[in-house]
């Protein structure tokens, strides 16, 4: 199950904090995070079977992080590929609610996108009617459904997250090991 954990305006010296993993589908070949030839100003892992991504961060500091839903691991010819969610908006220049608020989500099998600018993040899942713009001091999290899904690996995590905050304890370590549960 992949898992996005977050926090937006909750650390004085972070706006964002992000942990994620990718967590199925290991058959499928993808390449490691590196600066993509075809568009130098995105760094992301690539997935070699439909040329997107997961998660990428562009050097203007745009972010971008799709999980699909857990119920839709079946292959939809018929879809394009979620993973061009991302390399869109990192690669591009609109605004995070103005993105998710032009997504087609019937073009797309089940996901759900968090994308972030300058002072701006939104959420957006395929079924969404309105992309959500996150609340300051957010901390939320994104698995194999909807924002905040309550799931316990899920909600083991982000309070794990509220913790490490809340005693000023993040570093990559602590990111990693809060991962590995």
């Amino acid at each position: 199950m992949c898992l996005i954990a977050f926090a937006w305006c909750r650390h004085p010296r972070y706006r964002l904090i992000l942990a994620a993993n990718r967590d199925e589908l290991y058959a499928r070949p993808a390449d490691p995070m590196h600066w993509w030839p075809d568009r130098p100003g995105v760094l992301a892992g690539r997935d070699l079977q439909a040329g997107g991504t997961w998660l990428a961060v562009s050097r203007g500091g745009r972010l971008a992080t799709v999980t699909d839903f857990r119920e839709d691991f079946r292959v939809h010819t018929d879809k394009r590929s979620r993973g061009e969610l991302v390399t869109g908006f990192v690669d591009g220049e609109r605004a995070p609610l103005e993105y998710a608020r032009d997504i087609d989500g019937d073009r797309y099998a089940g996901f759900s996108l968090l994308v972030a600018a300058d002072d701006s993040l939104a959420c957006v899942d395929q079924a969404a009617v309105t992309p959500r713009a996150s609340s300051l001091s957010a901390i939320d999290g994104l698995s194999n459904a909807t924002l905040d899904t309550p799931w316990p690996k899920l909600r083991r995590t982000r309070d794990a997250l509220a913790d490490m905050i809340d005693e000023d304890a993040v570093n990559p370590a602590a990111l990693f090991r809060l991962l590995a549960d």
